[in-house]
């Protein structure tokens, strides 16, 4: 299995703050970089390491329902798999890398994997691509994302 923990603020985002919508808008050109990703790697599949996986572990939606909103905003049909295990209390950002690779080790089918984020969650074993919070995920940042899960064996 080749696995995108992918996180949406920062990443698929400017984190612009849309009050009528309580959350901040996708931005066309981001939800782009990362089909660029998903069309290179066709069979990589994504696990939410997002706060917004909080929306399938508090039972607002399934992943069926997280796979569905991605969809209607413009993100390559990919199969959203599974999410990080929700934190045990506020963490510094290093938590997130940590749970992510608790994700990999507990799912011996990954053979290839690598996390984006606009926050800084670099922990040794973690192939990581950071993205600029206020720009988003960008041509660059897919570009390397793309060479990491081609390069990895």
């Amino acid at each position: 299995m080749i696995v995108l923990f992918l996180d949406i603020d920062g990443v698929l985002n400017k984190r612009e703050f849309n009050p009528e919508a309580r959350s901040s808008n996708f931005v066309p050109e981001c939800v782009e970089n990362l089909n660029r990703v998903l069309r290179a790697v066709p069979d990589c599949v994504i696990v939410l390491s997002s706060a917004w996986r909080y929306l399938v572990s508090g039972g607002a939606m399934t992943l069926a329902g997280f796979n569905c909103l991605l969809r209607t905003h413009g993100v390559k049909d990919t199969p959203v798999v599974g999410l990080t295990r929700n934190d045990d209390q506020l963490e510094d950002p290093k938590g997130r890398g940590r749970q992510i690779l608790e994700w990999v080790s507990s799912n011996p089918g990954v053979k290839k994997f690598v996390a984006v984020d606009d926050l800084d969650i670099a922990v040794e074993g973690l192939p990581f691509i950071m993205t600029d919070g206020d720009s988003g995920m960008t041509v660059e940042n897919s570009n390397k994302l793309i060479a990491i899960l081609k390069d990895m064996s």
